[in-house]
């Protein structure tokens, strides 16, 4: 009998409450290191995409600018809108798990028309840097459309940048 009550004692040390409340303890332990790694993980990523997107926000604030000159100046000057921001940060920026989707589809909206303002600038300058009335005057409105859009994607970039 005295056999018996030992190996009991023993299996009933196993599944005392001592060890399942140090089980408990080291699962609770593994699950806060988890979620605080992934706390500074996801800081870290957010601080890269307000980096990215303060980039992307100075050249649209640039772009702003050379497309009100086309149109207070009512002239096509000798310059192309910039995009080397974007293009530099996009890869990074969607790679990055991005909670607003509809300023990732903005930004897209924008450089798909600066990429469109620009053909049209190329087609002005193409021969020999002739300004050519037809396509002056096509550019000006496309550039009063942009000039407000870019505004308000510049306010939203802005104010997830400060965020």
């Amino acid at each position: 009998m005295y056999v018996i009550m030992m190996q009991e004692s023993k299996f009933m040390g196993i599944f005392s409450w001592e060890s399942i409340w140090n089980f408990v303890a080291v699962v609770l332990g593994i699950v806060l290191a988890f979620t605080i790694d992934r706390w500074i993980e996801a800081r870290k990523k957010k601080s890269v995409q307000k980096t990215l997107v303060s980039l992307i926000a100075d050249e649209v604030e640039r772009n702003i600018d050379l497309m009100n000159a086309v149109v207070e100046k009512s002239i096509v000057p000798y310059f192309q809108l910039e995009t080397q921001n974007k293009e530099s940060c996009w890869s990074a920026l969607v790679e990055h798990p991005f909670t607003d989707r509809a300023l990732i589809q903005s930004i897209l909206r924008s450089y798909f028309e600066y990429r469109f303002i620009n053909r049209t600038l190329d087609m002005i300058f193409f021969k020999e840097g002739v300004q050519s009335p037809l396509f002056g005057t096509s550019t000006f409105p496309l550039c009063q459309a942009e000039i407000e859009r870019s505004r308000q994607l510049l306010a939203r970039l802005r104010a997830f940048a400060n965020s």
